[in-house]
């Protein structure tokens, strides 16, 4: 008795590459538009015996899962698509928030840093006049020592 399986396998971003076979070996064609349900319901027609009819029916099955599976494949990418834009638009406003920031921290910085450039030069002049006045003060008491 020989076996057969249907391989049922999909992949988000090409489920042509896994369509559902046909376990006859034949390649699957489409049935007149007709819903699941009729056809699935065997007909009375008297060409078409059991084994036809349910060659049919698994025909018609196995194309519908390809169907649902292409069309899970389209929701799915275009579900990516639009994280992608949702994405997108977060690092662009999280960067406009980040530059944002750094400006107004520059402003801050650089204020302080006006006010340590300036200090920084009171005390540079101070030690100056502290050189100066210890110079000056040695002069005295070397005179005042003669």
């Amino acid at each position: 008795m020989m076996e057969h399986h249907t391989h049922f396998a999909a992949e988000a971003d090409g489920v042509d590459k896994y369509p559902v076979s046909n376990p006859t070996g034949g390649r699957l064609e489409s049935l007149p538009n007709t819903t699941t349900t009729e056809r699935l319901v065997p007909h009375s027609e008297p060409s078409l015996n059991t084994r036809e009819l349910l060659q049919c029916n698994l025909e018609q099955l196995v194309s519908d899962i390809n169907t649902k599976r292409k069309r899970d494949t389209t929701l799915l990418q275009d579900f990516k698509k639009d994280l992608e834009l949702l994405c997108s638009a977060a690092y662009s406003s999280m960067q406009a928030a980040l530059y944002s920031l750094y400006e107004q921290n520059s402003k801050v910085i650089n204020d302080k840093l006006e006010e340590l450039m300036s200090i920084m030069e009171t005390l540079a002049k101070q030690e100056e006049e502290l050189e100066q006045f210890k110079r000056e003060m040695g002069a005295f008491l070397s005179d005042l020592q003669q």
